[in-house]
């Protein structure tokens, strides 16, 4: 049976093998150390939404907005959008930034889109659906324009309401594939 153990001093990661009676040490990951060490995240509801309906509305293949945490890390660490290019990464030594895709604001999980939590009055309205929806049930006094404007407004409506109840985030532990590390989020609303 092999049993691990989280060290007090948080350098390193402890493991036992009864079977063989040895006890191996090995440092923990720099991520591992990057989320251990935020106490929670600050987040702008309003960063969140825009960056979110960006992401949605521009399949950028350069890159896309995410929320991003800068060291170094304390009581409440606060967030920010940022640009993120696909195949970039940081160099240098850690801690580094940590990048949370808005999606998992709303989902709580790091998975965003892919996690169970994710339901279908969160994803982006359609246009072509919307347009569909439009010529078949609008009056002549709505124009396009206004119809889709409001799809949008119910859309960031769902999604506000969504990033208000998110009190955590969860994380993949990135020593063990089987446990989550869950940081606190403080929701600012201006």
């Amino acid at each position: 049976m092999t049993r691990t153990r989280e060290n007090d001093d948080s350098t390193n990661t402890q493991t036992t093998n009864n079977d063989t009676n040895t006890t191996m040490t090995r440092p923990k990951s720099d991520r591992t150390k990057t989320l251990e060490n935020i106490e929670s995240i600050k987040i702008n509801i309003d960063d969140a939404v825009s960056a979110l309906r960006k992401n949605c509305q521009n399949e950028s293949r350069r890159g896309k907005l995410v929320i991003r945490v800068t060291p170094p890390y304390d009581d409440a660490s606060e967030a920010h959008t940022h640009f993120s290019e696909k195949g970039r990464h940081y160099s240098g030594n850690p801690p580094h930034p940590l990048h949370i895709d808005p999606e998992a604001i709303v989902a709580g999980d790091y998975r965003g889109f892919g996690a169970y939590t994710w339901k279908s009055e969160y994803d982006f309205p359609c246009k072509i659906e919307h347009k569909s929806i439009y010529e078949k049930d609008a009056g002549d006094d709505v124009s396009w324009e206004e119809w889709w404007q409001q799809s949008i407004e119910i859309w960031e409506r769902e999604i506000r309401n969504a990033i208000k109840q998110t009190e955590s985030i969860s994380f993949p532990h990135p020593d063990d594939l089987n446990s989550m590390i869950s940081i606190p989020v403080e929701i600012e609303d201006e």
